[in-house]
């Protein structure tokens, strides 16, 4: 059985399928009617990882001028985006991953990653294997966290989108 970026086989599918459920039902949570579909695509991307999101919305008014698409705010742990922004092809979908990997609380990173800031190619197409290695050190720093459990510790700073941070 194949869950995201992993390979699973034998006995390990039932624990792996319970991941994939759980990411699932993440995305019916809290989420803009229009923004889900696009959002449930960024948590499976990340899957096995979890983070702790409250809500994923439009942006208020004020809220995300100059942030290049999107915002993370961490201490509401909201994902906003703004509806302005001219999003072109899976630009929407690539905006909500990048701020759902600073919900995981990885930093921007220059190079193949999705968490690379700006809109200058080339683009990841999705989380790669160097952003799922930032985060599997990010997850071995933490001490007593579950490898499924959501995420929501390791960073506590409001974290613009791809083009303004």
């Amino acid at each position: 059985m194949k869950l995201g970026k992993w390979m699973i086989k034998g006995a390990e599918t039932e624990a792996c399928v319970g991941v994939f459920l759980a990411a699932l039902l993440s995305c019916t949570g809290n989420v803009s009617p229009d923004l889900r579909s696009a959002y449930c695509q960024a948590v499976l991307a990340w899957t096995p990882y979890r983070a702790e999101v409250g809500e994923v919305r439009w942006c208020h008014p004020w809220e995300c001028a100059g942030m290049g698409g999107a915002i993370f705010r961490s201490d509401t742990r909201t994902i906003a985006v703004d509806p302005q922004w001219p999003f072109k092809g899976d630009g929407l979908v690539l905006t909500i991953e990048h701020e759902y990997g600073h919900a995981l609380g990885l930093p921007h990173r220059q190079g193949n990653s999705i968490m690379k800031p700006g809109w200058d190619p080339p683009l990841a197409s999705g989380p790669t294997e160097d952003d799922f290695r930032d985060l599997e050190r990010l997850r071995n720093l933490s001490t007593g966290e579950n490898w499924h459990a959501p995420v929501g510790s390791a960073a506590r700073g409001s974290s613009p989108g791809p083009a303004g941070d």
